[in-house]
């Protein structure tokens, strides 16, 4: 009996105070909508960053020969020389480790692919 008593009152004050359960109702419901709505813009902004990280690809090796430092911040780096990529043809073990990571495993094109690079940002930075 206590039940159906609650439930009797709950329905009066309802219809009673019809607007306060109308906007009540919508702020519920809007409220819901943003929530989902900011989760999946969230979501998607969060994919959308992680297509443009992988687009970047997984096979980019940078290579500095070392950085220009001055009172000990750093602001830029010193482009690599022939020599540079003669010392990496020369360490077999570093090659061999990131062979992977290079258009060409074979070490001897991957030594003309370092030298045609370096010499291409060796040109580029002349200009």
């Amino acid at each position: 009996m206590l039940f159906a008593e609650s439930l009797y009152s709950a329905i009066n004050a309802i219809k009673a105070n019809a607007t306060r359960s109308f906007l009540t109702s919508l702020a519920i419901i809007i409220g819901t909508a943003s929530v989902i709505a900011m989760i999946a813009i969230g979501e998607g902004a969060q994919n959308a960053l992680n297509n443009e990280i992988d687009n970047l690809g997984g096979r980019v090796l940078s290579v500095y020969a070392s950085q220009r430092k001055r009172g000990g911040v750093t602001y830029g780096s010193n482009p690599l020389i022939i020599k540079d990529a003669e010392a990496l043809r020369n360490d077999k073990n570093t090659l061999q480790k990131h062979q992977d990571q290079f258009p060409d495993p074979d070490i001897k094109n991957l030594y003309l692919y370092l030298t045609e690079s370096i010499q291409k940002n060796n040109e580029q930075s002349k200009l």
